[in-house]
């Protein structure tokens, strides 16, 4: 497997940070406009692929840059009945950390004062009143304004008494060495070139949530002999040790949505659980089968739920000491 970070900027307001199911269909709505001239069926096919693990891709979420998911369950399960509030609180408000201090926590999940000496990510949740004025959108005169509002997110880097505007952001995918892989390195690639926002999440039609992609560097991350992970997205389980791994999961409701129309009422919902970033995932069996996509309820021809999340290998220390055994990144 080989490794890419790809660096982000962000271009606008943020409600939420898009998971790594939303940068897959970011990534094949990407590779659908650019192979379009050549086959409209190339990236069903593509994903169809994927689907049957004829090609594999591993995706992780969106991050603020050099920072990463703390694994709060292994971390507290370590600590036990917390005894120092203000430690245990400062670990749970940190969501995401550097490697410095994910190491630290993993040798001695009591580490003193964290809150002066390691940077950190905070996030403050705000919102922005909206008036949709209906009598300009459709023409008709008498129809009344709607005031609605956006929720948003402001991520501040903070250390020590100084915090700043997070705009920089990444994320990591992995491709095998197939050529439909190589192709999409290459559409990627072309991407950063032509400065395209690929990345659109929730509320982008208001200028949230866009992303321009601005950089692409090979990772030497070393997955040789390496059984424990820290996982980074979204991630659908389907060979993994469950009793030697330390899991969140995360629930969302699914149901199709149209442009044109919005929220489709026809159908009715539908619950998915994944596993969430920060996991600690032991490998059962081999690194492709720990993961999987499933097809889309709503459109099986064409689409399906991305659940293969890319995972970082953790060295793990023999011994261990008095918090069981030690993790590094």
């Amino acid at each position: 497997m080989k490794t890419y970070e790809i660096t982000l900027v962000s271009k606008g307001s943020i409600t939420q940070l898009p998971d790594s199911q939303k940068i897959f269909g970011a990534l094949m709505y990407l590779h659908n406009e650019k192979c379009k001239q050549s086959s409209s069926d190339k990236t069903t096919k593509l994903v169809h692929k994927i689907l049957n693990k004829e090609v594999n891709i591993w995706i992780s979420n969106i991050f603020p840059k050099d920072y990463f998911p703390t694994p709060f369950e292994e971390v507290l399960s370590r600590i036990g009945e917390p005894t120092d509030k203000i430690l245990y609180n400062q670990i749970k408000s940190r969501k995401y950390v550097k490697k410095e201090l994910l190491n630290k926590l993993f040798r001695d999940p009591k580490v003193s004062n964290i809150a002066n000496v390691y940077p950190f990510i905070q996030i403050e949740e705000s919102s922005q009143v909206k008036m949709s004025i209906d009598s300009q959108k459709y023409n008709i005169s008498g129809l009344d304004n709607k005031m609605f509002s956006i929720p948003q997110i402001f991520i501040y880097e903070v250390y020590k008494k100084e915090k700043r505007i997070v705009t920089e952001f990444n994320f990591y995918i992995g491709i095998d060495e197939s050529k439909e892989c190589e192709e999409l390195l290459n559409i990627i690639e072309e991407s950063i070139d032509n400065k395209d926002i690929i990345i659109r999440g929730k509320g982008s039609s208001h200028g949230y949530n866009t992303f321009q992609m601005q950089a692409i560097d090979l990772s030497n991350i070393n997955y040789q002999d390496r059984t424990i992970f820290l996982n980074m997205g979204m991630l659908l389980p389907n060979q993994i040790n469950y009793d030697q791994s330390t899991l969140k999961l995360f629930t969302s409701e699914r149901r199709p949505y149209e442009m044109a129309g919005g929220w489709d009422k026809n159908f009715s919902s539908q619950f998915i659980s994944f596993v969430k970033e920060g996991s600690i995932i032991v490998k059962k069996d081999t690194f492709e089968d720990i993961g999987q996509s499933i097809e889309s309820p709503f459109d099986k021809k064409r689409a399906i739920v991305f659940g293969n999340s890319w995972l970082y290998p953790l060295n793990v220390i023999e011994g261990g000491n008095n918090f069981g055994k030690i993790y590094e990144i």
